[in-house]
């Protein structure tokens, strides 16, 4: 390991300290969610009192995100539950056709037997 990698690494021990540390600080009324790989930042969520009523804020971005991905991912679902209505309902008209066919065969069948 280099020195400069040393460096580095321990630059974000630090950093991983320091933000442990000031999560502990936190008041009661508030929540820490911590961040991820994934890009998602750290997001504060606390409570606010307006008018004596008491209010949980999340972050605007982050949660207008979220809000918005299960709302594709609902749509995108409602929208394959429908192709899937629609080719039922086409199996349906073919086995409804296919059997009224059948059913004047039988019959064209009957009425030349007589």
């Amino acid at each position: 390991m280099t020195s400069e990698n040393a460096k580095s690494q321990a630059r974000g021990t630090r950093g991983s300290e320091e933000r442990v540390a000031e999560s502990e600080n936190i008041a009661p009324s508030q929540e820490w969610t911590g961040g991820n790989s994934s890009g998602i930042s750290s997001v504060r969520l606390g409570a606010a009192r307006a008018g004596g009523e008491k209010k949980n804020f999340v972050g605007a971005s982050l949660g207008g995100k979220i809000i918005a991905q299960l709302i594709r991912e609902a749509e995108d679902q409602l929208g394959t539950a429908r192709e899937c209505i629609d080719w039922y309902q086409r199996e349906e008209q073919k086995a409804l056709t296919k059997l009224e066919q059948l059913r004047q065969l039988q019959e064209e069948q009957q009425a030349e037997e007589l």
